[in-house]
């Protein structure tokens, strides 16, 4: 595996990525959108509340940052999708890997520019959510919330390990389908879990604290272990250059 096939392989995939309108409104539009909307929420559920406990405004804001998780669950879809299948609709996988380049570096290249991009998205969003809900929480905590232990943990380990498990699952889903939106349909399923679990801390059922994260980063990471074990056997040469399409 060389560093600069890999870094070839992933600035094509990211130029090409860039060319679509709904692949860089979707990198800004909804990490955005939520960046400035969820602070809001904040504000209002202090002032229409003024009773509210400061332990139920520290809650909301820990699952509200967690909500940008879903973000980095389904954003990389759309990155990795039109790289796999559309390389393997127009047939442009088969000339690239009959050079002496290896499948690792192909494989890695691709990871890059799907996973890259959200992280880059989603963390300058969180970022932005972050200060703002300070500003508002802060006449009722008397004090900045962000950042916390739990808010690195989930920034940077929990977030690139459900990045990567989104990506390694469109790759086993790219040796299956042909089509760029059943591909994007399929490995949106990934959110759902990651719904479920911000839905049960919005409704207290489960504590967003550095432990539980912890323990979710492990399951994501063994998880990311076996689909990219499972990916690298689906993305195998010569499962391209004879059995693809």
């Amino acid at each position: 595996m060389r560093i600069d096939d890999v870094a070839a392989i992933a600035g094509k995939d990211l130029r090409a990525a860039w060319t679509r309108k709904g692949i860089r409104y979707g990198l800004g539009i909804f990490p955005l959108l939520s960046a400035f909307s969820l602070p809001f929420v904040v504000r209002l559920v202090i002032h229409q509340r003024p009773d509210v406990a400061p332990a139920v405004v520290e809650d909301l804001l820990r699952s509200f940052l967690f909500f940008f998780m879903i973000a980095v669950s389904s954003l990389p879809t759309a990155i990795a999708s039109y790289a796999l299948i559309g390389e393997k609709v127009e047939r442009s996988l088969e000339p690239l890997l009959a050079t002496p380049i290896s499948v690792g570096s192909v494989l890695l290249g691709k990871m890059i520019a799907a996973v890259l991009p959200t992280l880059i998205a989603v963390w300058v969003a969180s970022s932005v959510f972050m200060l703002l809900a300070n500003r508002e929480a802060a006449s009722l905590l008397h004090q900045s919330y962000f950042p916390r232990a739990e808010t690195w943990i989930l920034l940077l380990a929990l977030m690139p390990a459900a990045a990567l498990l989104t990506v390694n699952i469109d790759i086993l889903i790219s040796a299956r389908v042909a089509d760029v939106r059943s591909a994007q349909q399929i490995a949106g399923l990934v959110v759902l879990p990651v719904s479920g679990i911000y839905v049960a801390a919005q409704l207290g059922s489960v504590q967003l604290d550095s432990a539980v994260l912890w323990i979710m980063t492990a399951a994501v990471l063994a998880l990311d272990a076996i689909t990219l074990w499972a990916a690298t056997r689906v993305f195998d040469r010569e499962e391209i250059l004879i059995r693809w399409g």
